[in-house]
């Protein structure tokens, strides 16, 4: 698949995107492979490729804020199938055991993993998202 690979944060204007062939992710039980449609570009990615934010992954496919079309789902995946419209946002996972996660307040969470900055993210043709953090489509 095609993605946008950041190995080393740069100045925007160095162009420290670059374009690669990577394999297919593959989804483990509870996630999904998602074909995306979109992502959009928030200042929290230009954070990340410039590096003013710590990487934890390198390199990393950035991006948050997408949606994409679930094209494979994990086993154990029960809200989705495949062919259905998700939206994936900037909180990746969590840990759903501490007191922030219990209290509904899992941006707080100190395990929490974000999109694009400690897991690949949307700027790529396909990406894997878990079940529990994928926004159904509403109509």
């Amino acid at each position: 698949m095609k993605a946008m690979l950041l190995n080393t944060p740069h100045a925007i204007e160095k162009n420290p995107l670059e374009l690669v062939d990577i394999p297919l992710p593959q989804p483990k039980p509870h996630e999904m492979l998602l074909k995306n449609k979109v992502c959009g570009i928030c200042h929290t990615d230009l954070h990340t490729v410039e590096g003013e934010l710590p990487l934890k992954k390198k390199p990393i496919i950035p991006g948050h804020q997408a949606v994409g079309m679930v094209k494979q789902i994990g086993n154990k995946v029960k809200r989705f199938n495949r062919g259905n419209l998700v939206g994936v946002a900037w909180l990746h996972s969590t840990c759903g055991k501490c007191s922030f996660c219990s209290e509904e307040k899992e941006n707080l969470c100190e395990g929490a993993q974000f999109t694009g900055l400690d897991v690949d993210g949307g700027y790529a043709q396909y990406m894997v998202v878990p079940e529990d953090f994928a926004y159904p489509r509403y109509l």
